[in-house]
């Protein structure tokens, strides 16, 4: 799988996660807003934001782009939810923006322990290569 098509994948689990967050907080605490309920700031923002270190770590560019997308999907299903009152839209959306900006401290985490991950597999590579070389190299011992 290319970067590309890897990418595409994450972008909708960012996607869903964020819709998953939302919805499934509401609809297992049966209130209108998922916010309202303690079980969204104690499980849903920590997992919302457990992906976005797995899509540090997964992604391959842009990793600012996760937060965002977990969490303007957050916004758009409150605005679905709330059924035509978006009065308080601004401050929700400043709410949201706080939100995801806290959510690139694990994105950018990620990154690093992918970046972290990379160079040792790079080192443990040429090391190989040393190796190989080094017994490609070796003459054979002489006959006793």
């Amino acid at each position: 799988m290319n970067a590309a098509s890897r990418d595409r994948v994450l972008f909708v689990l960012a996607l869903l996660v964020g819709a998953t967050a939302w919805f499934g907080v509401s609809l297992f605490d049966a209130r209108r807003e998922a916010w309202d309920s303690p079980l969204f700031w104690s499980y849903a923002l920590p997992a919302a934001y457990g992906a976005c270190l797995v899509l540090g770590y997964f992604g391959s560019r842009q990793a600012w782009r996760w937060p965002a997308l977990i969490l303007g999907t957050l916004f758009a299903c409150a605005a679905v939810s709330a059924g035509g009152g978006l009065s308080l839209w601004p401050l929700t959306l400043a709410l949201l923006g706080l939100m995801a900006a806290v959510g690139l401290l694990p994105t950018y985490v990620g990154v690093g322990l992918r970046r972290l991950a990379d160079a040792r597999r790079a080192r443990r590579a040429a090391a190989d290569a040393r190796l190989r070389a080094f017994v490609s190299e070796t003459p054979p011992p002489p006959p006793a």
